[in-house]
């Protein structure tokens, strides 16, 4: 996984365990200080960004394997995944693991430069 990638996910796995906490205090009633609304609106901006970056990988794994007219089938069959773990990162629903993100690396090297 590359370090740029690992970086975004701990960002997200901060923003999940921030609102996880926040949802806490206001389930122990115990009500949001001034300063959560904010904390709220830059967690979410952190997510939404994720969402976004994901989808563009998506769009790029999408446009490169369209480049060498290559099938989702053929493309799968190439890396050892399987058809809808491909289909799920190119609409940038998914997140690849790490060995289909080696085999995307070693099949669609541009898409990581």
């Amino acid at each position: 996984m590359s370090s740029s990638f690992k970086k975004e996910i701990g960002q997200v796995n901060k923003a999940i365990a921030e609102c996880i906490a926040l949802i806490a205090k206001v389930r122990e009633r115990k009500g949001l200080e001034s300063n959560d609304e904010t904390r709220l609106k830059r967690l979410a901006n952190v997510l939404k960004n994720h969402i976004i970056n994901r989808e563009e990988f998506g769009l790029a794994v999408l446009a490169a394997r369209r480049r060498r007219k290559m099938t989702q089938r053929e493309a799968c069959d190439k890396m050892g995944v399987s058809r809808q773990a491909l289909s799920e990162i190119e609409r940038g629903r998914g997140v690849p693991n790490s060995k289909t993100e080696k085999e995307l690396q070693k099949l669609f090297p541009e898409v990581f430069e």
